[in-house]
């Protein structure tokens, strides 16, 4: 809901627009749910995934190569998730039977950059 909120009513938005749809979702989560990154959640992916976009616009990166940027540092937080133990949610309630597993909801912030990756890389390609 927030990321909506940052952009509300626009028909068009460009990759700064897009960094900060990513900002604002990761501090609703931070706020609404009190996460933070290290407690295995979709924080974990979403964190490091807008500071490598927004630190791709801030060199000029296009829409690519942004989302590339953001696509694998989602990769790498869900990555890190393996090993931690969830602090907050549902999840916690699971302990250690969780712990091995990456995140799905860090999970899910790596395949949605990398669709969007994926599906700007096609257009370009003349898909």
């Amino acid at each position: 809901m927030h990321a909506g909120k940052s952009i509300d009513k626009r028909d068009h938005i460009d990759v700064g627009d897009f960094c900060s749809m990513l900002r604002s979702a990761a501090e609703g989560i931070t706020s609404r749910g009190r996460a933070k990154v290290g407690d295995k959640t979709i924080l974990d992916a979403l964190a490091p995934a807008t500071e490598s976009a927004e630190a791709a616009v801030a060199r000029g990166a296009d829409w690519p190569d942004t989302l590339s940027a953001a696509a694998e540092a989602a990769r790498e937080g869900a990555e890190s998730t393996r090993d931690l133990l969830p602090k907050v949610g549902r999840a916690r309630w699971l302990g250690e039977q969780v712990r091995g597993a990456q995140d799905p909801g860090a999970t899910f912030v790596q395949f949605f950059l990398e669709a969007c990756r994926d599906a700007f890389e096609a257009i370009a390609e003349g898909e």
